[in-house]
Formats: structure tokens, sequence, C-alpha cells
């Protein structure tokens, strides 16, 4: 059965309050792992990106760039 929040003591509101407290800063912590994971992976990906490109060679008789 549902208890109402009408229904319940201070000390009851307060501990749910705590126990909300404690899974938001779980949260906050999950995000910041996840957020650090995604910017080491784009960070991979644009030293990988940057590793497998050269600079642009130009050709005197055709006037294209040529990307090696």
């Amino acid at each position: 059965m549902e208890k109402k929040l009408s229904d319940l003591t201070v000390v009851e509101l307060k501990s749910l309050a705590y126990d909300e407290l404690a899974r938001i800063e779980q949260s906050q912590s999950n995000l910041r792992i996840l957020n650090q994971e995604i910017g080491n992976r784009i960070q991979q990906a644009q030293q990988t990106q940057q590793g497998s490109f050269t600079t642009p060679v130009s050709t005197d008789d055709s006037g294209t760039e040529v990307a090696v």
C-alpha cells in the first residue's frame, strides 16, 4: 500500500529527502564519469583523425590538391 506524503512524519520525510539526495549525488558522479569517457573518446578520435591525414599536396601540372 502506498503512503501519501501527508501521511508521513517529518522524520520520514527527511529520511526520504536524504535518500533522494544520495541518489542525486550518485547520478552526478556517474555523469562526471560518462562525460570524462566521452571526452576521452572524442580526443582519441581527433588524434586518430589527425594522424591518418597528411597535409594536402599541390601538383604543378594539374592544380589539384591530393590528400595522401
